[in-house]
């Protein structure tokens, strides 16, 4: 099972990550793009794409495994055509990856505002994923 980070910001995206390293899951970062640009050039969204290609491949049928973070709608149709979830964090969307109700997750940092309960925490989005890859 892939799950792939997207949004939010990078205190938050940690904070998620510490929490699913707990639950003993692999993590695979990519390169962080450089500071203060929204969208990646052209050589930089190849590269990304090719390592993200490259561990999703290298993931078993049995591996769970967080990408940490997506900076493009390419990178995440990549998950998403494997199977894999999107969760975007809650708190600062992503500008750059777009939000696919059908299947992407919202997902809080770290505690869920009273007010704001259609979004998940980390453990519950986690649950949530393994009970979607449940053989029917």
């Amino acid at each position: 099972m892939i799950l792939a980070i997207a949004g939010g910001m990078t205190d938050t995206r940690d904070r998620v990550v510490r929490y699913l390293k707990r639950e003993r899951v692999g993590l695979f970062r990519l390169p962080v793009p450089k500071s203060g640009e929204l969208y990646l050039s052209g050589a930089e969204k190849r590269n990304r794409l090719g390592q993200l290609e490259q561990v999703i491949a290298a993931t078993g049928p049995d591996d769970v495994l967080v990408i940490d973070y997506l900076a493009s709608p390419e990178e995440a149709e990549k998950v998403r055509e494997v199977g894999g979830f999107v969760w975007s964090i809650a708190g600062r969307p992503s500008s750059t990856v777009p939000h696919d109700p059908s299947c992407d997750l919202h997902v809080w940092g770290a505690t869920r505002p009273r007010d704001r309960d259609y979004k998940l925490l980390p453990d519950e989005a986690l649950q949530a994923c393994l009970m979607r890859c449940q053989p029917q």
